[in-house]
């Protein structure tokens, strides 16, 4: 499948950055591509993580609590010398 760039200048810009990166000019137009994808695309990642640790936050705070308070939890964990117990 080929692809023809019909604007000098679009060749001329795909060929010095790939010299520059040290790749075909394929690669440097396949490199170019991967970053502008995930530059449109990191909104709809943000937000999918967004919603899988709001969910994530609803499970832990639907757990039972102990009651205990953080000084209590740590002088469970550790001894006097700060090890773990």
């Amino acid at each position: 499948m080929g692809l023809s760039i019909k604007r000098f200048e679009t060749e001329r810009k795909a060929r010095a950055v790939a010299e520059r990166m040290g790749v075909s000019v394929t690669e440097a137009i396949d490199r170019a591509l991967d970053e502008k994808w995930r530059d449109l695309t990191i909104g709809e990642t943000l937000e999918a993580r967004r919603r899988e640790l709001d969910e994530w936050m609803k499970e832990v705070d639907a757990r039972p609590r102990s009651g205990k308070s953080l000084s209590e939890i740590e002088n469970e964990m550790y001894d006097e010398l700060g090890n773990l117990r």
